[in-house]
This record gives C-alpha cells, structure tokens and sequence, in this order.
C-alpha cells in the first residue's frame, strides 16, 4: 500500500514499523513530511478489517485507494511538501 501511495504523488510520506509491545504483531505508523502529524496504519486496518482472524485479500492498489480517501487532509499536506522540495533531491 505505502508503494502504491508513493507512486500517487506521496513521497514524502514516511512508514515507521514498529512491534506491538508483546512482540507478537507489527505496527506501522505514517508520519507526513515534517514529522507533524501521524496515522496508525495498524489500528485503520483493524477498524476495517478483522484483521486477527482473516487475511486481507483487498490489493494494495485497492487500500491505498481507501486509506487515501479517509486521509486527505494528511495525504494533501505531504503531497504539498513534496512540491517546494529542490528538484535536486529528487528524481525529477
């Protein structure tokens, strides 16, 4: 889902994994450019999917089309950054 994102226009969005503090699951967190605002990508699955007891089957494409519209304020705000980035860090 995060490369499907990247190749929407956000690449400055940021995927942090993490372990759940038992250790027994991972966690993954998104941050926009300057690190000001976050998502549990974790606990949006959880709200949508049963995640402990069946698999996802939707493809990232599909995800990253729903994670999109329910974030598109986060999503709108690191696609801006991305804008005012020197073409020098980026492939352009």
């Amino acid at each position: 889902m995060i490369e499907e994102l990247h190749k929407r226009g956000y690449e400055s969005l940021k995927a942090i994994p993490s372990l759940s503090p038992s250790g027994a699951s991972w966690r993954l967190e998104l941050f926009n450019a300057d690190w000001s605002q976050r998502e549990s990508a974790f606990k949006w699955l959880e709200c949508h999917f049963k995640i402990e007891k069946e698999e996802i089957t939707e493809s990232n494409v599909e995800l990253a089309d729903l994670f999109e519209r329910e974030f598109l304020v986060f999503y709108n705000y690191v696609k801006e950054k991305i804008k005012n980035i020197p073409c020098g860090f980026l492939i352009c």
